[in-house]
């Protein structure tokens, strides 16, 4: 009977970082994708720098939009997120790539994405090349700091006036 309550725990607490980094990953590179999509080119340099501008400010509204209704208890919103973000990089930049005749064309292609998904620096390598590396970036320390700033994991005032909850 406990293993199962204990079972059931873990399956909420990882569908629910899972569903978070689905979301954030989702919103971070949406404004790519339609890009890619609707204009079926290379970025222009003022796409580039609107583009790097628009990502991390959509994922740092969604982790306020969903702030208040997530239920994350001790797990960070944020690094969900940014998890997210960096775990569904690669799929999405591939994606993007796609429609401008590259991207999913051959087995190899695939293979790489799977790869670059389990590895992800990768994804800052793939941004490279997709023209999205200070998008990255910047979307990457917004959440940190968020994070740090909205979050404050691991911060507890005790007794004796030290923070964190370890007396030197």
């Amino acid at each position: 009977m406990d293993s199962e309550v204990n079972k059931r725990r873990f399956g909420d607490a990882v569908s629910g970082r899972w569903k978070a980094a689905l979301f954030g990953g989702s919103v971070f590179w949406l404004p790519d994708l339609a890009y890619h999509y609707f204009r079926r080119s290379e970025p222009t340099t003022t796409a580039i720098w609107v583009l790097t501008l628009v990502m991390p400010f959509v994922v740092t509204l969604a982790y306020f939009s969903v702030r208040s209704k997530a239920k994350t208890g001790p797990r960070s919103l944020a690094f969900s997120m940014l998890l997210g973000v960096w775990v569904l990089g690669p799929t999405m930049i591939v994606l993007g790539q796609t429609y401008q005749g590259a991207g999913f064309r051959s087995i190899y292609t695939l293979a790489a994405v799977v790869f670059a998904t389990v590895f992800p620096p990768l994804t800052l390598i793939m941004a490279g090349y997709d023209l999205s590396i200070m998008a990255l970036l910047l979307g990457t320390g917004a959440l940190l700091l968020v994070r740090r700033i909205c979050e404050q994991p691991g911060r507890t005032q005790t007794a004796s006036g030290h923070v964190g909850g370890v007396a030197r």
